[in-house]
């Protein structure tokens, strides 16, 4: 936009004389001419609320200007909405181009109606060399169009099911869809020599109780298509084809139109690497969190955390571009209170020093990181006939430094020691966190079988040291 600068010039005329003897008073008041006073109006009416939709020019009139001044040559226009200055004209006209960029940078792209701040500025020109600067606030209400875009969305086909039992929900995160319109999916394709179908159904259709219903079921346009990336159709929609066997992550865009479909990458290990003694290495072996038994994808691991430690975690045990860090996408709420979690330019920082066991889940479209006090527990006849779970009477203590030890209390029967660290999305499955000490080295049952069991007297007690990966009993 042209900008109009607006300079205010006083000019004071000095008159000089040859040097003489005489002198006027200078202290004599000086008179001088009153200007006169020139009276202006000026006033800026927001025009109707606009609906983008119904919109098919290149602009659109946000306001209607009225101004009254005597002796006002000419008059010209500027507008500024939401800090953004535009172009504008005696009909107050912009374009639906940078309003519509402007309205999204705001609020997003929902479709919605939205109100904006603007500030109209009048520019008076009074004769050859004075302009003046009026102003006038007022509201502009926009309506964005976006495609129609469902709360969520359900893979079906020939590896999951083609009805309503048996379809599986796209993960999306809990932002609006219209601001994120990304949906993401994990899935498994077995054998087959003609390939594997698929369709998406809407919620909307689902709400509607009319799961094919069309124009409503998304697929593509050619039945058949074995394309892994490429545009959908939501009318006469066809069947896509998966034909190699594997594992498979699913993205769409539903504010595109747009799919991808690639391999999903593998999360079969787990490891944390930070400051202090991790010195930001990955060779120490405790720094390898356990598989969880059975649950494909999640980890736990106990670790103590210095004040002002910094942590990142990876699938790998080196820099491969997979680690992560800080994100209240994936730590919750609670987890960063209970450990002072924040964010240190990427890396999680540790505000509370402390033992914790971190139980981590993990695929191609999500993760979650949670934080819990670190609870060990027997179970079991050295403890418990009955077998109970999360005892008090069967909790070790938890030691206050890196190099302590977690020590059991003494047996109360004679038996075989089973020991396992406690997490709360595996209550009523305590033994897929289990371990023992076998040759003063802990041993993680992680996603093997049933383990050796080792004998307990009464009396004796469980040491672990989760620093070093060691144990004894005595």
């Amino acid at each position: 936009m042209k900008k109009i600068a607006i300079y205010a010039f006083a000019l004071l005329a000095m008159g000089f004389t040859a040097c003489t003897e005489e002198f006027g008073d200078w202290a004599e008041p000086q008179g001088f001419e009153q200007e006169e006073a020139v009276t202006v109006s000026f006033s800026a009416t927001a025009g109707a609320p606009i609906d983008m939709a119904t919109v098919t020019t290149e602009k659109v009139s946000v306001f209607t200007p009225s101004v009254t001044a005597e002796g006002m040559t000419s008059v010209s226009y500027a507008i500024e909405i939401e800090g953004t200055d535009f172009e504008t004209d005696a009909q107050g006209n912009v374009s639906v181009e940078e309003l519509k960029k402007v309205t999204e940078s705001k609020f997003g792209k929902a479709p919605e109606q939205r109100t904006l701040a603007a500030t109209v500025s009048a520019f008076i020109a009074m004769g050859e060399e004075e302009i003046l600067k009026e102003t006038a606030p007022i509201e502009i209400k926009v309506t964005l169009v976006a495609p129609d875009i469902a709360q969520a969305y359900y893979l079906v086909g020939d590896m999951i099911g083609w009805d309503d039992a048996t379809m599986q929900k796209f993960e999306h995160s809990e932002t609006n869809v219209y601001d994120d319109p990304i949906f993401k999916i994990v899935f498994n394709v077995s054998e087959s020599e003609s390939g594997q179908y698929w369709k998406i159904i809407p919620q909307t259709n689902i709400d509607a109780n009319d799961f094919w219903a069309n124009p409503g079921v998304i697929g593509v346009a050619i039945d058949g298509d074995d394309s892994m990336s490429g545009n959908l159709v939501n009318e006469n929609a066809q069947a896509g084809r998966i034909v190699e066997a594997g594992k498979y992550v699913m993205t769409i865009d539903m504010l595109n139109y747009t799919y991808n479909i690639e391999k999903a990458p593998e999360f079969e290990n787990m490891y944390v690497t930070g400051s202090g003694t991790y010195d930001w290495k990955w060779n120490n072996p405790a720094q390898q969190f356990v598989p969880v038994w059975g649950e494909e994808g999640t980890f736990w691991s106990i670790q103590y955390l210095a004040a002002d430690a910094e942590i990142k975690f990876c699938p790998d045990a080196e820099w491969s571009g997979r680690e992560f860090g800080y994100s209240e996408e994936w730590i919750d709420a609670a987890s960063i209170e209970l450990a002072g979690l924040s964010d240190s330019g990427g890396n999680i920082k540790v505000g509370k020093a402390g033992w914790y066991t971190i139980y981590i889940t993990i695929n191609a479209t999500s993760k979650s990181v949670k934080f819990y006090n670190a609870e060990v527990y027997l179970m079991g006849p050295t403890i418990d006939a009955s077998w109970g779970e999360n005892l008090e009477a069967a909790k070790f203590t938890t030691p206050e430094t890196a190099d302590g030890e977690f020590v059991s209390p003494a047996f109360t029967g004679a038996g075989e020691i089973r020991a396992y660290v406690s997490v709360p999305e595996l209550v009523g499955n305590w033994w897929k966190a289990e371990f023992m000490v076998f040759d003063g080295k802990i041993v993680y049952r992680g996603n093997g079988g049933d383990q050796e069991r080792i004998q307990g007297e009464v009396g004796q007690k469980l040491y672990l040291n989760f620093t070093t990966i060691t144990g004894h009993i005595e």
